[in-house]
């Protein structure tokens, strides 16, 4: 499976690797073609060769696709996506898949998944034995239970980190990477839309609404199916606990300007009692201060008379705290 792609004959006990598309006459087995970036030319042979329709070629060659399944006279066509992290984000890649009672046809351009089928067509090569041997419908449900088992890796993944970004944002509020949680949503986003289409496949698949699918493998698509619903909800969730999460920074940011408003308020009132008290003291402090007070009390009074105003402002501050400080109360 080294090459852009590969020819394995089963059940034969024959791997066949090729740079051609001679296909051998198999007799009581059946052919799996793998292509791994398979190039214009290479893809543009498959209707020659096995049949395909020019629309089927069409959708291999772009990697903007939606999963689907399609149905022809002599194959059926599906198209899942397999889930992967590109180093500044996860993305989705196509792998088309062509079924028929004689062939399996497998073309992605992932890398990651690409290595997961070269391992398991080793595995298949050298082994005497497994369901694979009864068809392509079972080789099919192969290929499908790895592509979803490689989504729900990618959703651990996923969750994990999103954990950790709701951890670091209870300890410390304003530690929160808008830009990270956006990348985040949007994985489950493009995940959950996977799932979706899939599902809806995999519903088609277990109906036994296709052509070219044992109906005696049914039941092996029916596994697939329920990890492919439960991945969806959990995508869901997922998607529904990044939009919480960015709720719950704004609303501890919002507390916190709250409090920081109270405290300024409780400053303000503070200061604003003290200058209450103190404004009609200043008052008749000035007025005791100018020369005219002396004057008016006579000079030889002065110490009396000033004594008397100190004992005079000082009740009336201590009038204005008790009355200030009631009315505070009873609000």
């Amino acid at each position: 499976m080294n090459t852009n792609h590969s020819l394995l004959i089963l059940p034969d006990d024959k791997a066949c690797k090729t740079k051609s598309f001679e296909i051998p006459d198999v007799q009581n087995g059946y052919i799996w073609h793998h292509f791994f970036k398979p190039s214009e030319d290479e893809l543009k042979a498959l209707p020659e060769v096995y049949g395909l329709n020019s629309l089927s070629i069409e959708d291999c060659m772009d990697d903007d696709q939606i999963p689907k399944i399609e149905s022809f006279a002599n194959y059926t066509h599906i198209l899942f996506n397999t889930f992967h992290d590109e180093g500044n984000g996860w993305s989705a890649e196509e792998v088309n898949i062509f079924i028929s009672k004689s062939f399996l046809i497998s073309v992605t351009r992932s890398e990651a998944l690409n290595s997961v089928i070269a391992k398991m067509a080793e595995r298949i090569a050298t082994s005497d034995s497994g369901n694979w041997r009864s068809g392509p419908s079972w080789l099919l449900h192969l290929l499908l239970d790895k592509i979803v088992d490689e989504k729900m890796i990618a959703l651990e993944v996923l969750e994990d980190e999103l954990e950790a970004l709701e951890g670091n944002l209870i300890i410390n509020s304003s530690s929160l990477d808008f830009q990270r949680i956006q990348k985040l949503r949007n994985s489950f986003v493009s995940l959950r839309k996977s799932l979706f289409h899939e599902r809806e496949i995999l519903s088609k698949i277990i109906r036994n609404d296709t052509d070219f699918i044992d109906s005696n493998s049914l039941y092996l698509f029916r596994d697939i199916n329920d990890h492919a619903i439960r991945l969806f909800e959990q995508a869901e969730s997922c998607r529904d606990a990044t939009k919480s999460l960015i709720e719950l920074h704004l609303a501890m940011a919002n507390n916190q300007m709250a409090i920081a408003a109270n405290n300024t308020n409780k400053t303000v009132r503070r200061l604003t009692f003290i200058t209450t008290i103190f404004m009609p003291l200043t008052l008749i402090a000035g007025i005791g201060g100018m020369s005219e007070f002396t004057m008016m009390t006579g000079f030889e009074n002065w110490q009396k008379s000033y004594s008397i105003l100190m004992v005079i402002l000082t009740i009336m501050g201590l009038l204005s705290y008790f009355w200030l400080n009631r009315m505070d109360r009873e609000k």
